[in-house]
């Protein structure tokens, strides 16, 4: 499903959003239940010592960031302000008011709440938006966004089969770098149901991404996959496959079309829901070398904390993973 005729709107934040000291102290006591302890920011992953990086190529920073229907403005807000160096924000479970009684709609690009806009650092961004399915007892659409501090030049909507009635899709935006090259940026959220969805069910998903993903239009450019994918494993069955065995599978496939995991091992926590964690966000690339990576240890406003990435783009047709000359 295409959309290259629509325009990212483009937001203008001037300034942070700021509190009154004492509202501002009272706000994190009451936040401190999904507060995660640590004074280090971020995990840093550099490159190995046999890369050579050309000074001259473009470098960008990436994260995706489950937002929990925006239940926490607040939070939200503090949590993405406090990783300003992000150049690109890919955001799940993004409700939107809904103008009247939400039925089944057409997965258009359009304007992100207002919420999420002042949520946003301070510059200008590009942003956009598609409603998905009812949230809130019928009060919002729940969502998918990207924001960009780059042009957007193209949009894409990828629908994915889906086992539950919740429809699921993939956002993609292909974005204008200042070196005159482009990057897709690809935005996905994949089905959870702790009774109901196994990895089974997921694999549907990736699958519909896989077939995208190797087709030749994608090909052209660098690439960036983003997002939620709710690897879970099956938590509630003894003998079934872990969260770390449906890592491996999707790990393995996406390789299929030359997309390139986090390096460094295991990926880290993103969710947590006392008493369990998991790995459930992840990302992927093709023409670009991760840098630096890393998921913040202090967070609010959501279940999720955010991921991100500084990567570097490669010279087009060299492996994702080798320096370019």
């Amino acid at each position: 499903m295409r959309a290259r005729a629509y325009v990212a709107g483009v937001i203008t934040q001037h300034t942070r959003t700021t509190l009154p000291s004492w509202l501002t102290a009272l706000w994190v006591c009451l936040s401190a239940c999904t507060l995660t302890p640590g004074h280090t920011p971020v995990t840093l992953y550099d490159a190995p010592a046999g890369h050579r990086l050309d000074p001259l190529q473009y470098e960008l920073s990436l994260a995706t960031y489950n937002v929990q229907g925006l239940r926490n403005p607040r939070g939200v807000a503090h949590t993405i302000q406090a990783l300003p160096w992000i150049d690109v924000w890919v955001f799940q479970e993004v409700n939107a008011p809904a103008q009247k009684p939400p039925r089944r709609v057409a997965m258009r690009p359009s304007q992100p709440p207002d919420a999420l806009r002042h949520a946003l650092p301070p510059g200008e961004w590009h942003a956009l938006f598609v409603p998905m399915n009812p949230a809130a007892g019928g009060r919002a659409w729940e969502g998918m966004a990207i924001a960009s501090r780059m042009p957007v030049q193209e949009t894409e909507i990828w629908t994915l089969r889906a086992t539950s009635a919740k429809r699921r899709a993939a956002l993609c935006a292909k974005l204008a770098l200042p070196n005159g090259r482009s990057i897709w940026v690809v935005n996905t959220d994949h089905e959870v149901g702790v009774f109901s969805i196994t990895p089974d069910d997921r694999q549907q998903q990736v699958d519909d991404l896989l077939e995208k993903l190797q087709s030749p239009a994608f090909a052209k450019h660098p690439l960036a996959l983003l997002g939620d994918f709710n690897t879970t494993g099956r938590p509630l069955r003894l003998c079934g496959a872990s969260a770390a065995d449906e890592v491996g599978a999707l790990r393995e496939s996406l390789a299929r079309a030359g997309m390139d995991p986090l390096p460094g091992g295991d990926p880290p926590n993103t969710f947590r829901a006392f008493p369990v964690t998991y790995p459930l966000d992840h990302i992927f690339t093709r023409g670009l070398l991760a840098v630096r990576w890393g998921a913040t240890h202090s967070y609010s406003g959501s279940d999720h904390r955010p991921l991100w990435v500084t990567a570097r783009i490669v010279n087009h047709g060299s492996p994702a993973g080798a320096a370019a000359p």
